[in-house]
């Protein structure tokens, strides 16, 4: 059953930025365009771990550290897309604490604890999704008016689900390391919670393409 839920959420992984083009790309917005770049790390990531970790039994040790690079780039992307220049600043300020530590642990750090080191990582990446997003909610619901409800909004998903999907893994790569250490075997348990927030960000993600 855990191995259906994997194939499933490396399936869904592809649907996205298919949909974006079934969909017609030229309907959405440039702000909405401007996610196109993480939809598509998206479908390279899946098929990659699929044939690459599943199939061909490679070390994906350095895939995840560069895919964790390229997120928090094609997020950045995103986010400046959609933000004003005001808040810039603070975006690339993260940028640079990311890049310190990406090229830190690039150099000093041990492969052996690359779950801790995904999670110092990943902490930055938060702090860069949570700063922009609720920026653009508090926006957002300033409006005394809406052309449409919110869930039509293909942006409004969009920072919806990355909220989302960082929130509910932010805690569980905070403890994945100790997990693995101190109860190895339960390790494939506590790991399906990533899986199912994947499945369920990736849904929101064809939602909100859906709904573009």
């Amino acid at each position: 059953m855990y191995e259906l839920t994997i194939y499933f959420a490396l399936l869904l992984g592809l649907v996205p930025v298919a949909f974006f083009y079934v969909r017609g790309g030229n309907i959405f917005s440039s702000q909405a365009q401007s996610f196109l770049p993480f939809l598509y790390l998206t479908a390279i990531a899946s098929l990659y771990e699929f044939f690459g970790s599943i199939v061909a039994g490679l070390d994906v040790a350095i895939w995840f550290r560069l895919c964790g690079l390229l997120e928090f780039l094609a997020l950045l992307y995103f986010f400046c897309s959609v933000l004003p220049a005001k808040i810039h600043r603070l975006l690339y300020g993260l940028a640079i604490i990311f890049a310190v530590e990406f090229v830190f642990f690039l150099f000093y750090g041990d492969m052996n604890e690359e779950l801790f080191i995904d999670s110092i990582l990943n902490c930055t990446t938060y702090s860069l999704i949570v700063a922009s997003v609720m920026y653009y909610f508090v926006k957002c619901f300033d409006m005394l008016h809406f052309e449409r409800a919110l869930l039509d909004w293909t942006v409004f998903c969009f920072m919806e689900g990355t909220l989302f999907y960082y929130s509910s893994i932010f805690f569980l790569f905070l403890m994945a390391h100790s997990v693995l250490i101190s109860s190895p075997g339960n390790f494939a348990d506590y790991w399906a919670l990533n899986v199912i927030a994947i499945i369920v960000f990736r849904t929101i993600l064809i939602f909100g393409i859906w709904k573009g």
